[in-house]
């Protein structure tokens, strides 16, 4: 009787020893998943922080050619003295569409990376307004193309009057025989 009690108190302690070995392994596993885990994440995050201060460079960049503009749009709104001054002039208007471009690059980079951040602007009548990056952009780019004098493409919106030399055409007018 002894021995089968020797027998049951020694399988006793091998399950107990058994059941804490394969909890202890239990738990190892778990915490290296979370030790990988947390390594991934900060990883991700001192990417993400990274991309976010390129942004912020960028977007800096971008507000210091907007300043820059702003220089140039104060002296163009000057009065000329003379053709030499209009020649200036003109140069200037160059320089201003060549630092529009490129602060429409710049934004470009950053749409390209997947981010569309809200940003604030300033209109020329001084009115601070916030829109999505992606529209500034869309509406720089139409504004460029219209002072460069590059064809934009029409509008498919038939409610809106197409102008065509003097005349106004509606939904593509048809000919009614009168000249005006």
């Amino acid at each position: 009787m002894v021995d089968a009690f020797l027998f049951f108190f020694t399988g006793l302690v091998w399950g107990a020893v058994l059941v804490f070995m394969y909890g202890s392994y239990r738990i190892e596993k778990v915490k290296k998943a979370k030790e990988a885990l947390l390594t991934q994440i900060k990883a991700k995050v001192a990417e993400m922080d990274k991309q976010k201060e390129s942004i912020k460079d960028r977007l800096i960049k971008a507000s210091e050619l907007a300043q820059t503009q702003i220089v140039i749009r104060g002296q163009l709104e000057m009065p000329s003295n003379g053709a030499l001054h209009s020649k200036y002039k003109n140069e200037l208007m160059h320089e201003m569409q060549d630092i529009e471009q490129q602060k429409i690059d710049i934004l470009k980079t950053i749409l390209a990376e997947g981010f569309d951040p809200m940003i604030t602007i300033v209109n020329d009548t001084g009115t601070k307004s916030e829109i999505a990056l992606s529209g500034y952009v869309n509406e720089a780019i139409i504004l460029l193309s219209k002072s460069l004098g590059d064809p934009i493409p029409p509008s498919t919106d038939s409610t809106n009057p197409k102008k065509n030399s003097k005349f106004i055409v509606y939904r593509g007018g048809k000919d009614d025989g009168t000249t005006h």
